[in-house]
């Protein structure tokens, strides 16, 4: 009779109803009223009893699997089979020189042994500073310079294990600090607990290396998130003996927290440097602190370690370089990567790369130099050239029609202007604001019309802008070209407003201006070219008929190198020299390649008409 129970539901209600259907088909049970008996209580510690195992079941079964885990020892242990190490917690960096003089002893070299203490103020917390190496430098006339002293973030901390009897290579040494910073870690050996700690014992990376010899260790995070360090067993590296001491050398990092914008000075102070008193002493920032991140997160161990493994440690194809940089990076929001076969102009035999930080917009030059040199070179083919290409940003702003009808709703105008401003931040957060990620209006569309059933209709439509940097008496020549990720609407490029200066320079008959398109035919050939102009704003007259040309259907601007746009001062005090540019109706899906990244335009530009927003939203409210 058994053969009778139902097994296919799990959850307590049927499992409950269940038993009692198989009892009541049982001849000793007949006419028994199970809902209202003694019985019914056991029946219910049974149906507990199997919907608690049914759960248990669901539960291991999910840790078991990549996709489904969502413990993050089970991820961490499933990576660890993929030869995937999660990231730790890192530190933020930064690059200074280091500049003595007026040292009294005028010793012929000088040397920052590793980890002196430099301390900087950021936003009123004083953050330590180590440099994880030493640097040596000589005289140049009493002048001791060091350059590119690289500095990181933290606190450091030292920690000693004793080998003990019958330690074996499956022993570990679990580091007892969550915030460690892994990239830090500086292992050495004192054999038999006499002795200095001279062997220093470097991470494997690569098993290819390793012989019997090897002065390695291996480090894995374990099940409570401490990061664990093991040695060798005579043949995949050297194996430790009974009463050899382990010293373990590493810093705990504030991560981002120490992170510094673009616009925030960096000022620092060193400890004395080999003893030596300098009466003059400069420390020149080359890159402030940034890089610095919270230990990785399940989704990103889960993605990171499946292209870990395809990429196996190389850097041959575009996934490969954009896994490694991603996963070596932590300051790295998006990575784009392309052959040289494939870009405009095609360039044969370089790899070329483009870079979004977290934290500002383009990588420095050390931060670039790190990646193709530290990171690149030692996994890419010998003869692979790396070339960076900034990131290009194009801002998008929206003019949005929404009709509703008021019968249907209690939201107001403005409440549903509020929803449509909202869907359309996260749309772009969501969706955009990264390497190869197009732009469909419709599915905008669709979003804000599910925002409310009142809403009737949507119509988008897009603004493009670029962003010159400006400064007063600028002049923009040399057939300059601004590239669009779409084709033009004719008569719809406009410059923000400035001050054109057609004399000499002086102040003296400059003129509120503009640059508009005029097409070159009548009526506008849609993928022909068009002028740039300047008019006065005032007169509407031309004060410059040739300021560049305009190519419509390719989305291109080029500034005209023999009669460059002369800026004497801009209106609103500005930073930038705005272009803005209407969408042809065809061209409402936005495709942006290479290092071209669509974000959402939340400037207010101050012109001679108002104020103009990225986001313009009109509600007309409908009685029906």
């Amino acid at each position: 009779m058994a053969n009778n129970v139902r097994v296919t539901e799990l959850d307590f209600d049927t499992i409950k109803e269940n038993l009692k259907t198989y009892l009541r088909a049982q001849s000793q049970f007949t006419d028994y009223d199970f809902d209202a008996s003694n019985l019914s209580v056991l029946i219910d510690l049974l149906a507990y009893n199997t919907h608690y195992n049914a759960v248990l079941a669901n539960m291991v079964s999910n840790e078991m699997f990549l996709d489904s885990a969502i413990k993050r020892s089970s991820v961490v242990s499933l990576a660890k089979q993929l030869g995937y190490l999660p990231r730790s917690r890192k530190a933020a960096t930064s690059t200074v020189d280091v500049v003595l003089q007026n040292i009294t002893s005028k010793p012929n070299f000088l040397t920052i042994n590793p980890f002196t203490l430099f301390t900087t103020n950021i936003d009123g917390t004083s953050y330590n500073f180590y440099n994880p190496v030493s640097y040596t430098t000589t005289p140049n006339n009493e002048v001791y310079t060091f350059s590119n002293v690289k500095l990181y973030q933290g606190r450091i901390l030292e920690f000693y294990f004793t080998v003990g009897a019958g330690a074996t290579p499956a022993t570990k040494y679990v580091i007892p600090n969550l915030d460690i910073d892994t990239d830090t870690i500086a292992v050495a050996v004192q054999y038999g607990g006499v002795g200095s700690y001279d062997e220093t014992y470097i991470k494997m990376t690569d098993i290819t290396e390793v012989d019997s010899t090897s002065k390695v260790y291996y480090l894995q995070e374990n099940t409570e998130g401490y990061y664990e360090i093991f040695f060798g067993d005579d043949v995949l590296g050297r194996k430790l003996s009974q009463n050899d001491v382990i010293k373990v050398r590493y810093l705990i990092t504030d991560g981002d927290a120490a992170n510094v914008s673009d616009t925030l000075a960096v000022s620092w102070s060193v400890n004395a440097i080999a003893g030596e008193t300098a009466n003059d002493r400069t420390i020149t920032t080359i890159s402030k602190p940034s890089g610095g991140s919270e230990k990785e997160d399940i989704d990103t161990i889960r993605f990171r370690s499946i292209n870990n493994y395809a990429s196996q440690g190389r850097a041959v194809t575009a996934n490969d370089y954009s896994t490694i940089i991603s996963d070596r990076i932590p300051g790295v929001e998006s990575v784009n990567v392309w052959g040289g076969e494939e870009n405009d102009p095609p360039v044969y035999g370089k790899t070329f790369i483009s870079v979004k930080p977290k934290t500002g917009y383009v990588l420095t030059d050390t931060e670039k130099n790190n990646i193709i040199n530290d990171i690149l070179k030692p996994r890419a083919i010998v003869t692979a050239q790396h070339e960076f290409v900034d990131p290009t940003f194009t801002y998008l702003g929206f003019d949005v029609t929404v009709r509703y009808s008021s019968a249907q709703t209690n939201q107001s105008s403005d409440d549903i202007r509020s929803l449509v401003n909202a869907k359309i931040a996260t749309f772009m957060n969501t969706n955009l604001s990264r390497f190869n990620a197009n732009f469909y209006r419709s599915q905008l569309e669709e979003q804000i019309m599910d925002l409310d059933d009142a809403i009737l209709s949507v119509n988008v439509v897009l603004r493009l802008q670029k962003r010159l940097p400006l400064t007063p008496r600028v002049r923009y020549s040399g057939s300059q070209i601004i590239q669009f990720p779409a084709k033009f609407h004719p008569n719809e490029i406009r410059s923000s407003y400035f001050y054109f200066n057609d004399e000499t320079g002086d102040g003296i008959g400059y003129h509120p201006a503009q640059v508009r398109d005029v097409p070159d035919e009548s009526p506008p050939d849609y993928e022909g070219t068009g002028t740039l102009k300047t008019f006065d704003l005032d007169t509407n007259a031309i004060l410059d008929d040739n300021v560049g040309t305009v190519f419509y259907g390719l989305g291109k601007i080029v500034l005209n190198s023999e009669s460059p746009l002369t800026i004497y001062g801009y209106i609103g005090n500005e930073t930038f020299l705005y272009a803005n540019a209407g969408l042809q109706e065809t061209a409402s899906d936005i495709f942006p390649a290479y290092n071209e990244i669509l974000v959402l335009d939340t400037s207010v530009q101050n012109t001679l008409a108002g104020v103009t927003n990225g986001i313009n939203i009109d509600v007309i409210a409908v009685n029906n």
